[in-house]
């Protein structure tokens, strides 16, 4: 996906519009994977599943992945909605194109932001209830909100139009406000309890994490990448 991405903003650089495009639609499909089973993580582990892969995660967070969170996140698609924001050939018509095609890219990545969301709401508890991550955010959901909040607003033409915030206590449907604020709060007292030494930051979670961000993916026309 990343490899793709990376050859049409280099031809999209190249000013070969035309040539960028089955490329970006590849891209797009394999995201679209990606996000699909993002969500059927969330919609169908349960709690005690995710606890259990957990106990093997030691120090780390989704915000390690690098070719998700660096690569994709960091580097390649803000270089692609900047190379597609510089387009102002309206006789060309791969322009309209493409720029669908970048804003079909940035749903998806909003999509995935949302189950990224849903992931650990449902089985660390909601937000505000104190669950801490694995590398010692005094609250990971708050965190990851944060995060998505951050991308809308980066790149506000790429966001999902959803009233729900995965962050909140209460759904949209007000009747189930108080049944899921107390699920939420049964599930983030059951983790804080299995994860003692995460919550105290004791033993092997006691030191900080080793990771260190990747060097950045830069692309140059024809898709060449620089360092």
């Amino acid at each position: 996906m990343n490899d793709h991405l990376e050859v049409a903003i280099g031809r999209l650089q190249a000013k070969d519009c035309m040539a960028s495009l089955p490329v970006l639609r590849r891209a797009d499909r394999l995201l679209d994977a990606v996000v699909v089973a993002a969500g059927l993580l969330a919609d169908n582990l349960r709690c005690s599943d995710y606890h259990e892969i957990r106990e093997n995660l030691g120090l780390t967070s989704g915000s390690h992945s690098v070719g998700l969170h660096y690569h994709l996140m960091r580097d390649l698609y803000p270089q692609l909605r900047e190379t597609v924001a510089g387009m102002h050939d309206a006789h060309d018509p791969g322009t309209g194109l493409v720029r669908s095609q970048a804003r079909s890219i940035g749903l998806h990545l909003d999509r995935w932001r949302l189950a990224h969301l849903n992931l650990p709401r449902n089985n660390l508890g909601g937000a505000g209830t104190g669950t801490r991550s694995l590398t010692g955010s005094r609250d990971a959901l708050l965190v990851v909100g944060r995060m998505r909040d951050r991308q809308q607003d980066a790149a506000p033409e790429g966001a999902a139009p959803i009233g729900f915030r995965a962050t909140d206590w209460d759904t949209g449907v007000l009747a189930l406000g108080p049944l899921e604020r107390s699920l939420l709060a049964r599930v983030a007292e059951r983790t804080q309890e299995r994860f003692r030494d995460v919550q105290e930051r004791r033993g092997y979670f006691a030191a900080g994490s080793a990771f260190q961000p990747p060097a950045e993916r830069i692309v140059r026309p024809e898709g060449s990448t620089r360092t």
